[in-house]
């Protein structure tokens, strides 16, 4: 399984750390060099034959890896920026070419994770659902995940239709809840609710 994390460099060590029975092997792309040596030297990122941590553009590695024809059957999109109203993902990511650039370097079975970051209101309510049509508009299925405790939405998207939405939602609720359960994060995953 091929995993691109796309830049979260400092989250990888905790997605290292769980025991996994499938070769994983994952690819981290960071703009900021500095941010990859504190990722190396205050939290433990080591890179090995299946882990590597790249120091590029992650517009530009997507691009090349599009033209190059590499796959990947996780991408997860963590880049934010600056925006007050909408920092994550980033205004570069959240375009419709480089949304389409990351569909085509996934697997025909794989899918995009993206944390979106809004700070809605009542009275501008744009952010979320903005981002949201643009990645439904590439992406012929999409799932949020919704924490109550933190105003983040992750969402994922695959490059397939679902017939059965409804079956497929309880059968992701069915496996979330095993995998909380097996990996002992009941109190830190509280509350997530998958729409």
């Amino acid at each position: 399984m091929k995993i691109l994390f796309a830049p979260s460099v400092g989250s990888v060590q905790k997605f290292t750390q769980f025991p996994c029975t499938i070769p994983v092997n994952i690819t981290v792309v960071e703009l900021d060099p500095v941010v990859a040596e504190i990722a190396r030297a205050w939290f433990g990122v080591v890179e090995a034959k299946n882990h590597h941590v790249i120091v590029d553009d992650g517009l530009q590695f997507i691009e090349k890896a599009a033209k190059s024809g590499a796959k990947f059957d996780v991408l997860v999109l963590d880049a934010c920026d600056e925006a007050i109203r909408s920092p994550c993902p980033a205004a570069a990511f959240r375009n419709k070419e480089v949304i389409e650039k990351m569909k085509e370097i996934l697997t025909a079975t794989g899918c995009l994770v993206v944390n979106i970051l809004t700070h809605d209101s009542d009275k501008v309510p744009t952010g979320l659902p903005e981002i949201l049509g643009l990645f439904t508009s590439v992406f012929p299925a999409c799932i949020q995940m919704k924490m109550v405790k933190e105003v983040n939405v992750v969402l994922t998207c695959v490059p397939y239709s679902i017939s059965n939405i409804r079956a497929q939602l309880n059968f992701y609720n069915s496996r979330f809840e095993a995998i909380v359960t097996k990996f002992k994060l009941v109190k830190a995953l509280e509350g997530i609710v998958i729409v």
